[in-house]
């Protein structure tokens, strides 16, 4: 690594502020504060439940394509994808959508570490995926988002 390399690497440090957490029990990644130090808004749980039960569901996938969007920038990488999920979930009859919701759920609590949250236990990504294998999977993104709501007051309270 030649000199320049390590100054630009110490100026992009210097130039975001990063919380004193880790991320996942590593370091956080270097590349962490390019794309999450933007302000989000958080989610009105009941209006978006009411608005994708009076849609029939077609609310629900904008609903769902908003969870990804923030969850990828809170985790600085592009980890869930919309249109792999959509098209898988269709490809195997809601199937990959219940194995996506037990893999957002531990993001969620990677997440919890890396902004110093109480932390869900390790039964909360199992719990949640057998609710939605009993077809409560409005209720698993209700709590998602709410956990969501609460990482982002934290994010938005670090990078005001």
């Amino acid at each position: 690594m030649n000199m320049f390399q390590t100054m630009n690497q110490q100026h992009q440090l210097v130039m975001h502020k990063q919380p004193n957490s880790t991320y996942g029990g590593a370091p956080l990644p270097q590349n962490y504060s390019t794309a999450s130090t933007q302000q989000l808004e958080e989610v009105n749980i009941v209006l978006y439940l009411v608005l994708s039960f009076f849609t029939l569901g077609l609310f629900y996938l904008v609903w769902q394509y908003k969870q990804f969007k923030q969850c990828n920038v809170l985790l600085g990488e592009d980890h869930h994808g919309y249109a792999k999920w959509f098209i898988l979930s269709l490809i195997t009859f809601g199937l990959y959508h219940m194995y996506h919701e037990y893999k957002f759920s531990q993001d969620i609590i990677v997440l919890q570490e890396k902004y110093g949250l109480r932390v869900n236990g390790s039964e909360y990504p199992l719990l949640c995926l057998l609710i939605s294998v009993f077809g409560f999977f409005l209720m698993v993104d209700f709590i998602h988002q709410d956990e969501l709501n609460k990482i982002i007051r934290k994010h938005n309270e670090l990078y005001r």
